[in-house]
């Protein structure tokens, strides 16, 4: 391939990646304003944004918390239990998604924080199994606030408290109601009733098989 076909080749690889369906990571805004003073960014580690965090540890300005080779030492010098809640927020990365990351081995291998606490406190994770948070913070690890459930009952926790993605939500009781009705009769495909209610097929089928809107 010539040096020229170089963008032609990275818009048909663009393209083709479009085509596959490939998801992106949705971003995530964390809660906190960066410290920095006339920051407008949010923080990301330890109270500051990314620029000004790594700023901070180049002029040597950021406590040293990092505890080579021993995770049980590590973890603990980065929670902090908030007073209102009773969460243990970790302070040190979170992952775009939300979730609190620990490094593990030094290989950059990443694991989530409320993963490690319940094998910290309660043992091994079964196959197949998740580790719930029942204060919604997924910065926290207090092991109070853990549980283990399958896919579908987190799932299940999941829409009871309305954090699912809302791509349903012109959807009525009658509206669900009748979606379910219209599928129990045989007469039409998930693709064709998530057509008809607007919806996507991966809603349309939680609904039909009883993993979302169980109070209709």
């Amino acid at each position: 391939m010539a040096k020229n076909d170089k963008s032609t080749f990275f818009e048909i690889l663009q393209e083709r990646n479009s085509l596959k369906g490939i998801k992106r990571s949705r971003n995530h805004r964390p809660s906190m304003p960066c410290q920095y003073e006339e920051c407008n960014g949010w923080a990301w580690a330890q109270g500051f944004c990314g620029s000004h965090y790594h700023k901070m540890r180049r002029e040597g300005l950021l406590p040293v918390k990092r505890i080579h080779n021993d995770p049980f030492r590590r973890y603990y010098s980065k929670i902090e239990v908030n007073p209102v809640s009773l969460c243990w927020e970790w302070q040190g990365f979170i992952h775009p998604s939300g979730y609190a990351i620990m490094g593990i081995g030094g290989n950059g291998r990443g694991l989530k924080v409320h993963r490690f606490a319940y094998q910290l406190f309660y043992g091994e994770i079964p196959p197949k199994m998740q580790v719930m948070h029942a204060c919604d913070n997924r910065r926290c690890s207090n092991p109070a606030h853990i549980s283990l459930g399958t896919a579908k009952e987190n799932r299940q926790d999941a829409a009871r408290k309305g954090r699912l993605p809302s791509k349903c939500k012109h959807l009525t009781p009658q509206m669900i109601a009748s979606l379910r009705v219209l599928y129990a009769q045989g007469n039409h495909s998930i693709s064709e009733l998530a057509w008809i209610y607007g919806i996507d097929q991966d809603t349309a089928r939680d609904i039909v098989r009883g993993r979302t809107h169980l109070e209709v």
